[in-house]
């Protein structure tokens, strides 16, 4: 029975940080999904290789300069739309950064997944995100449901597990008791599972602070912050990199999935979540 219970409170304890950690991301998340009121969305076509004016006339007088969004605080097809203009247009670069912040402000937007996919199938490079089918597969599941389906879930399953705790101690008839902690146990288990899924969600969140995308054609990266100094290797546009430190005089150290490390110039990379 001890022990039952020191898994009792580990696991809603567990449980509470989930929905603590949750909460925090939510209201952060509600508030970037604000409509802009200069876009019109279409995203019944995903880029399948040939230009389509469609998407232009979406955002018809919008620049694809992410850098000066009409709105300030463009929705995910905003930032959609401005990817389909720029892979038709020939960025790869910026068709892909412009996927990516779509991505951030929703994960679940199968559209500009696919296209961003199908943007770094035609880069130079093809450097991939690094994660494992095991990683891949657990992102899938957890965008399966909005974190808005989420965190009410993993709440009332939470109070499912307590009632039926509650009830496993009250009733004396051991059929009951034994059906109250399968059930309890049951529940406790599957708001866990919720719990995780919303956590990867949370810290999904937080990677995209320090990624970035090569916007120019080809940049040299080195091994110091000087251009005269070696070069390590090269890359080209759409190349996504992990920003490490802080700039140092016009340079930003980088890393990449397969542990490569360099200088870049700061002017050929773009933050997908400028600072």
């Amino acid at each position: 029975m001890r022990s039952f219970l020191i898994f009792l409170f580990t696991a809603c304890s567990f449980a509470l940080y989930g929905e603590a950690r949750a909460a925090e991301s939510l209201v952060a998340f509600d508030e970037s999904q604000v409509t802009p009121q200069t876009v019109s969305p279409d995203t019944s076509q995903r880029v399948t290789g040939k230009p389509q004016s469609s998407y232009t006339r979406n955002l018809s007088g919008v620049s694809p300069d992410t850098s000066k969004a009409d709105t300030e605080t463009p929705h995910s097809e905003y930032y959609y739309n401005l990817g389909n203009i720029s892979y038709n247009s020939g960025d790869l670069g910026r068709a892909i950064l412009c996927y990516e912040r779509s991505l951030h402000l929703d994960p679940r937007n199968r559209d500009a997944r696919h296209n961003r996919d199908l943007a770094i199938r035609k880069t130079v490079d093809k450097i991939s995100d690094g994660k494992s089918w095991f990683a891949s597969a657990g992102e899938t599941l957890a965008y399966t449901l909005p974190l808005t389906a989420l965190v009410p879930l993993a709440l009332v399953l939470f109070v499912g597990a307590l009632v039926s705790g509650i009830f496993f101690f009250l009733t004396e008839s051991r059929g009951r008791r034994r059906l109250y902690f399968y059930v309890g146990l049951s529940l406790l288990g599957l708001c866990i599972f919720t719990n995780a899924l919303i956590l990867h969600w949370v810290y999904a969140d937080r990677a995209y602070r320090n990624i970035a995308v090569v916007l120019s054609p080809e940049v040299n990266v080195h091994i110091s912050p000087e251009a005269s100094s070696g070069v390590a290797f090269t890359l080209h546009e759409g190349a996504r990199v992990q920003l490490t430190d802080e700039p140092l005089d016009g340079w930003q150290t980088i890393t990449l999935p397969d542990g490569r490390k360099g200088w870049i110039t700061s002017s050929s990379i773009e933050a997908v979540l400028p600072h």
